[in-house]
């Protein structure tokens, strides 16, 4: 990755790429350099705001995460999608579900009516977890089923929330209905 950004330092996919690579290895300085020498170049890469955030993370830094991701908006409406994960998924790290169900719920409505099925189905499972984790099985299952087709497999299996489906008997004379194990 920094070879190529070496050769093409102006190209925001392979810098932002980098950024990203850098976070996922744990090296939160160099992907936070990165994620702002990528946005000094377009301020419309969504993914380097989730850098900028995961860096702000790792330095124990609350407030900054959440400034990155409220800054995301700037790369409209991926960046608004990633906010709105971003911001629930802050308010679940610190213990705030409640919080986190009302970010979502608003997520998922707003990635449904822009036509994004992957970012409601993400925030979806995201959804689900908070609400298990507020005691709610019966509105976490409800969340799920109403993600279209295959996209909630998918990002079960991307977004190893560990959350696992079963197919039982629904007691509303439907031949199956979700229940949620975490």
């Amino acid at each position: 990755g920094r070879r190529l950004i070496d050769i093409y330092p102006k190209v925001v996919l392979y810098r932002y790429n980098y950024a990203l690579y850098a976070m996922y290895a744990g090296r939160f300085d160099i992907a936070e350099a990165e994620a702002r020498r990528t946005l000094e170049l377009n301020p419309q890469a969504p993914k380097a705001y989730l850098a900028l955030a995961m860096a702000a993370l790792a330095r124990g830094d609350a407030d900054a995460a959440a400034r990155a991701y409220e800054s995301a908006v700037k790369a409209g409406p991926r960046g608004e999608s990633l906010r709105d994960i971003g911001l629930a998924d802050l308010a679940m790290f610190q213990g705030r579900y409640a919080d986190a169900v009302s970010l979502l719920r608003q997520g998922v409505e707003r990635d449904r009516t822009r036509g994004n099925t992957a970012g409601a189905a993400g925030k979806s499972v995201a959804l689900a977890q908070a609400l298990l984790r507020l005691g709610d099985s019966a509105a976490a299952a409800a969340a799920i089923a109403g993600v279209v087709g295959g996209a909630v497999v998918e990002q079960l299996d991307s977004l190893g929330r560990g959350i696992e489906l079963e197919v039982e008997e629904s007691p509303l004379d439907k031949p199956t209905a979700p229940q949620w194990h975490s």
